[in-house]
């Protein structure tokens, strides 16, 4: 387009892509119609195709024509985009044949033909002259043939492309030996290439709710057939487009949603606000049901990884959505099997964008050695779970290089070296899922979720407002609302009785014998003496001394990696283990703090405040009757040094705990 007026958009399109965010295509032709919609369109799309390549994603002109009916008919304009998507799918290093193209786009076979210097690379044909191939061969569309709506392959009649990829196609198809529905993904192969065969024998050994189940399996010519269960709703990446588009308001969207998605939302995620009122609004149900999702299929990639098995392409196109909401996870086409004392580099496929830090750094060559397992699976799970959450992306990661290596260090450096960026004002954001997230995209995988089933159960625990247990749980005030959430009474009593402190940190006071307060071995916990060489006492010694000092401060994280390094240096220092439990409780981490007051009592620490502290992590995990045993512990035997803050702490739980009982309902 020449004019100033046409140029215009592409410039502001340009600049946004640019500036890091994700422009949408069909945002800048809304004043447009005819062949002018149809020619900004095909400049936009260029841009588009380029920046997307970039980051690694799979791209085709196709997915913008759904939306933009124009450009189909503008034939010109349409045969100049294919050879710019040929020529940018070729720089970025992909594999492209004719036999794709005219696919399709059968209507453009010899135009294509022609431009792109491409020839049809099919290895058998009916019409050759002396082919041997076999009747059932012909007859079963084998490679040569469209596979169009009717056609028969092998066992399969098909009824309807589903979706296409870089090298796959997935089609809606009729097992006529059983007479069901099914999804058959068909991908061409050379005769010698069995590695993809892998996909199938992967997906059948797993017996999961959210994973797709596969039927069979089989091979037709060069094609390869996998049957799988066939998901009757859309792919959570066209649901975060609708969500991005009813929620956010802006995001990564790349096209207009598509209206089984937003049928989805409606019911799911939507209420009327009022009777007689047509307009309808989220009502938090949204965040929760993608929560649950991200949950589910955590439990997914646990199953698989107890299978040795690594998905290792964890993105939003390869979860599929039933109509009743339930997400399958699909795709295992490059996914690897852990196998142990191989001496093999790890495997790496996926996708760019969605890639963990490690991901890219055997890419690029900088961490060679890195391990890959569970836990980038949980990092790509966890870049889902923010895009969900917010309609956006974690880093600035907008312009990056066409060549797919260069690509791989720019992503790898931001995710390195660049702090996540949350959305100001979400209003799905809390502190805990902010913790969650964290948790999930930390650049190093030993700071991460060790394992997927980690992170399924704290998103259950913030789902039925629980304590996190593997995050750390930041805010008071979360845990008051989930409070709040429980029991309204008993909160509204919270309020009386201890003002806007925190249940929590009443029962931890801050005295002189307070959670910052830690115990030393002349004091309160009586620690058992064991032989130890004199270097390692003395070193156990210099870091509980070091740990208090950080406790007092408030520098609660480095306070207990010291007091860790005492109890490994000195497994039976109860004053160690006790405030090691203090560190970890004022960090949010209830259930490893019970863990550590456990083995401080256990080892002769049976003090007034071993058995109050330890009754406050009980009432963190919900144990209020663990935290009543502990309480009448604590009174029996706290020194009359420890008898106020125990008190005190008594009361204000028999308070509490009284108001319970005499909820309605509870």
């Amino acid at each position: 387009m020449n004019s100033q007026s046409g140029n215009q958009p592409v410039r502001e399109f340009t600049a946004a892509w640019e500036a890091g965010s994700r422009p949408v295509v069909l945002d800048y032709l809304e004043t447009r119609t005819g062949s002018e919609r149809a020619e900004l369109a095909a400049d936009l799309i260029r841009i588009d195709l380029q920046h997307r390549l970039r980051l690694g994603e799979e791209v085709h002109v196709d997915e913008y024509l759904r939306d933009i009916p124009e450009l189909r008919d503008a034939e010109v304009e349409l045969v100049a985009l294919l050879i710019d998507e040929h020529a940018l799918r070729t720089e970025a290093g992909q594999v492209v044949t004719f036999d794709e193209y005219a696919r399709r786009f059968p209507e453009h076979v010899d135009t294509l033909r022609n431009e792109l210097g491409l020839t049809d690379n099919r290895t058998r044909s009916p019409q050759v002259p002396g082919n041997t191939s076999s009747d059932s061969d012909e007859h079963s569309a084998g490679d040569d043939e469209q596979l169009e709506p009717g056609k028969v392959v092998g066992d399969f009649r098909i009824e309807k492309l589903l979706g296409a990829g870089g090298v796959s196609r997935v089609f809606l198809a009729t097992q006529l030996s059983l007479g069901r529905k099914v999804a058959l993904k068909v991908t061409a192969e050379s005769d010698e290439d069995t590695s993809a065969g892998n996909e199938g024998r992967t997906m059948a050994a797993f017996s999961h709710p959210h994973i797709v189940p596969v039927f069979a399996e089989e091979r037709i010519g060069r094609l390869r057939l996998l049957a799988m269960e066939y998901v009757d709703g859309p792919p959570l990446s066209d649901f975060l487009d609708a969500s991005r588009e009813r929620f956010h308001g802006s995001g990564i969207r790349r096209v207009a949603p598509q209206s089984d998605a937003l049928s989805l939302i409606d019911g799911l995620c939507l209420e009327t606000q009022a009777e007689g009122n047509d307009q309808r609004r989220d009502t938090g149900s949204c965040r929760d049901f993608l929560c649950g999702i991200i949950r589910d299929l955590a439990h997914a990639l646990a199953a698989a990884a107890a299978e040795g098995v690594i998905h290792s392409d964890v993105k939003p196109a390869n979860i599929l959505l039933t109509r009743d909401g339930k997400a399958m996870l699909a795709d295992f086409n490059v996914s690897f099997r852990q196998e142990s004392d191989t001496g093999d580099p790890p495997p790496v496929g996926g996708t760019l964008l969605y890639m963990s830090s490690e991901q890219l750094g055997i890419l690029t060559g900088s961490e060679p050695d890195a391990r890959l397992d569970e836990r980038s699976d949980i990092y790509s799970l966890g870049l889902v779970l923010f895009e969900a959450l917010t309609g956006g992306w974690p880093f600035l990661e907008g312009n990056v290089a066409a060549d797919p290596v260069i690509a791989s260090g720019q992503l790898q450096a931001s995710r390195l070296s660049s702090a996540i960026e949350f959305p100001a004002g979400s209003k799905w954001l809390t502190p805990g899922l902010k913790s969650i997230i964290e948790k999930c995209l930390t650049p190093q995988p030993d700071d991460r979720y060790q394992s997927a089933d980690e992170l399924a159960d704290d998103l259950d625990r913030f789902l039925t407002h629980r304590p996190l247990k593997t995050a750390i749980d930041p805010s008071r005030l979360e845990r008051s609302t989930k409070w709040i959430r429980r029991s309204p009474a008993r909160a509204i009593l919270l309020a009386t009785v201890l003002g806007t402190a925190s249940l929590l940190v009443v029962m931890f006071r801050s005295n002189d014998r307070s959670q910052n307060s830690p115990i030393s071995d002349s004091g309160g916990a009586a620690s058992v003496v064991a032989t130890l060489p004199s270097d390692a006492a003395k070193r156990s010694r210099e870091a509980d001394n070091v740990g208090q000092r950080l406790l007092i401060e408030g520098d609660f994280r480095n306070a207990a990696q010291q007091f860790e390094l005492g109890t490994k240096l000195n497994p039976q220092s109860a004053t160690s283990w006790h405030n090691l439990g203090v560190a970890r409780f004022r960090l949010g981490q209830f259930a490893d703090s019970l863990s550590a007051f456990d083995r401080s009592i256990a080892l002769g620490n049976e003090s007034g405040l071993a058995y109050s502290h330890r009754a406050a992590a009980r009432f963190a995990l919900g144990d209020e009757a663990g935290a009543e045993g502990d309480f009448a512990l604590a009174i029996k035997v706290a020194s009359p040094q420890e008898k106020p803050e125990v008190f005190a702490n008594v009361q204000d739980f028999e308070t509490l705990r009284a108001s319970h009982k005499h909820e309605p309902g509870e």
